[in-house]
């Protein structure tokens, strides 16, 4: 499996075509009738690659004017959750931009950290903050998941954090709700 999710990454761009060569491998052993152990070997490397091909990377020379910055982050925030000195969460369909420039940047799924709120927010909402984007690195503490693990579960590359008063969160308006976003209250 991981054989196949680090082909994955080499492949880059070309992780689909991969997955397809690894898809007719497959096949072919099944069709042969080799043993059992090749061809599980091969379909697992096939689901390691298209895991692969679902981890969201941003090529690092376009994300590279953004990082240590001050940015603007425009996103959705489906939930948050209480952290040491703030609120921490998850931005999707994120778009950032530099203060006074007109090109954006479509990031997906960002960490979001904002630092001491101070007032009730009822989520899911829209957020709109200036603050820093940057990558995520940093071991955690002993005993826990490594933060980049963590990241990537979400289904993240970066971290952006900002502090309460320059982030502004809107309600979403009813179109942009979804069916579970309708019981969030009822979850809490």
């Amino acid at each position: 499996f991981l054989a196949g999710v680090f082909l994955g990454l080499l492949a880059g761009p070309a992780a689909g075509a991969a997955a397809g060569i690894l898809l007719v491998v497959s096949m072919a052993l099944l069709f042969l009738r080799t043993g059992p152990w090749a061809a599980a070997c091969a379909v697992t490397a096939l689901c390691g690659v298209l895991t692969a091909c679902r981890i969201p990377l941003l090529a690092p020379e376009t994300v590279l004017p953004y990082v240590g910055t001050e940015v603007v982050l425009e996103g959705r925030v489906p939930e948050v959750r209480e952290a040491e000195g703030g609120w921490s969460g998850i931005a999707e369909d994120a778009v950032a931009c530099l203060p006074g420039s007109a090109l954006p940047l479509r990031i997906g799924t960002v960490l979001l950290h904002v630092r001491k709120p101070e007032s009730a927010v009822s989520f899911p909402a829209r957020v709109k903050a200036l603050g820093r984007l940057h990558e995520v690195r940093g071991l955690g503490n002993p005993g826990e998941v490594p933060r980049e693990f963590t990241a990537m579960a979400a289904g993240a590359q970066y971290a952006f954090s900002a502090d309460a008063g320059n982030a502004v969160f809107f309600p979403l308006p009813p179109r942009e709700r979804t069916v579970v976003d309708r019981f969030a209250r009822a979850r809490r």
